[in-house]
This record gives C-alpha cells, structure tokens and sequence, in this order.
C-alpha cells in the first residue's frame, strides 16, 4: 500500500488478523518516532561499523533486515533509498506511516528487539547529512 495515505483511522483496512498478529507504531511527530529501516542484514551491519553509536540505540530484527529507532527529526521525511552511500537499502519512516513492531508474528517469523535502549536518541548529524533530502 501506499504509506503516505495510512493513519490511525484507516490502519485497520491495511491488516488482516487472519492471517496475521499485528502489532504496529504510528511513526512521526504524533510518536516523537523516526524509524530507520534497513533491508539488508549485511547492509546494518556496514551502517553500525561506520556510525557505531547506532548500537545504542532501540533495535529490531525484521523479516529482511532491522529497525533502529530515533527521536522525532521534523526535517527528515518518510521515504525510500534515500542513505547516499548504500542506496536502495535504507528507508526511513517518519510522518504519515507506521512500523510492525514486537511481537508481531509475520508468516512465521517474530519481530522482536535486538538492541533495547529506554531512551530514543537523536538521529546522529552524520547519518542526517547522508540522507537525500
């Protein structure tokens, strides 16, 4: 579906409790939420080992790759291929959209936390700066 038309209203037409176990997070200013959500396990991996502060940050384990959670950064908007150096890979998720989140079970697989802070942390000003805004 197109990510920019689901709210909180209409989120229940995109599920399908039948087949699925939802749990979701509206992302943006509403959740103080920038989500980062990168598709490639080895594609994180290179991410942490260039910014290694992103290790302390709320993590989780997808179907195809990781979550890492953020304060809300107004200036950042959701959007796909967007990290110059890795492009393809990296998605952030940001006003208007939302993330599947711990425990939802999604065709056998679980979402869950893999690197847990309390605290959301500032998207680093290096990683901003590698984004095509």
């Amino acid at each position: 579906p197109d990510w920019t038309t689901i709210t909180k209203d209409n989120f229940e037409d995109y599920c399908n409790y039948d087949k699925h176990d939802y749990t979701a997070i509206i992302c943006g200013k509403i959740s103080n939420l920038t989500v980062f959500n990168i598709d490639d396990t080895n594609i994180y991996k290179l991410l942490v080992l260039e910014c290694p502060e992103l290790s302390k940050c709320p993590t989780v384990k997808t179907t195809r790759g990781y979550h890492i959670y953020f304060e809300y950064n107004k200036s950042l908007k959701t959007m796909s291929d967007c990290y110059i150096d890795l492009k393809n890979k990296i998605s952030i998720h940001n006003d208007n959209s939302f993330v599947i989140a711990p425990p939802t079970i999604y065709n056998a697989f679980e979402y869950r936390y893999t690197g847990y802070s309390r605290h959301l942390r500032p998207v680093p000003e290096y990683i901003v700066n590698k984004i095509h805004l």
